[in-house]
């Protein structure tokens, strides 16, 4: 079962300056990733895209101040997300992922754009969400650990020997 990790904000003295090694947010920073999926029933594979994009403004969250950082995602080229996500650095190195402002874009059978909904979107504080850690000061082998806790809306763990999951 994943720990809930236990948030403070006086534990925050630094909290832009997120330099963990495994997780470090330098404004300007981008980063972007790509997969494919197996083929479906119809041999069709899908290619997802994410670039992320450290910006330059803050944001506080549940007292603390946060860095955001701007993420989309494409799936065969087309935008299907648009998020904005808001990470601080604990005085231990721990990297907290304190919640995100989701724009999900919705498209019919044939492509074209249907809707656009916040589905997912939490903040650590409000309506009893609560972030947890994106990455440890220390990873390594152990108990899980939530990513976010926003129950009914979003509730991600990672463990140290398996992939993220959504109970």
């Amino acid at each position: 079962m994943p720990i809930l990790p236990q948030f403070h904000p006086d534990d925050f003295s630094a909290s832009t300056l997120v330099d963990n090694p495994y997780f470090p947010l330098g404004p300007g920073q981008i980063r972007a990733y790509r997969a494919e999926t197996e083929p479906d029933e119809e041999g069709e594979i899908t290619v997802e895209t994410h670039d992320a994009f450290v910006t330059f403004e803050t944001r506080n969250v549940a007292g603390v101040e946060a860095v955001v950082v701007r993420d989309t995602a494409y799936e065969n080229g087309v935008l299907v997300e648009d998020t904005f996500d808001w990470y601080a650095q604990d005085d231990a190195g721990n990297v907290w992922y304190l919640g995100e402002q989701v724009y999900n874009y919705r498209y019919d059978d044939d492509g074209t754009y249907v809707s656009t909904d916040f589905a997912g979107s939490f903040e650590a504080g409000v309506d009893g969400a609560q972030g947890g850690y994106k990455m440890p000061a220390e990873p390594g082998y152990g108990a899980g650990y939530y990513q976010e806790f926003a129950p009914g809306i979003a509730v991600d763990w990672e463990s140290s020997s398996a992939p993220a999951r959504r109970p």
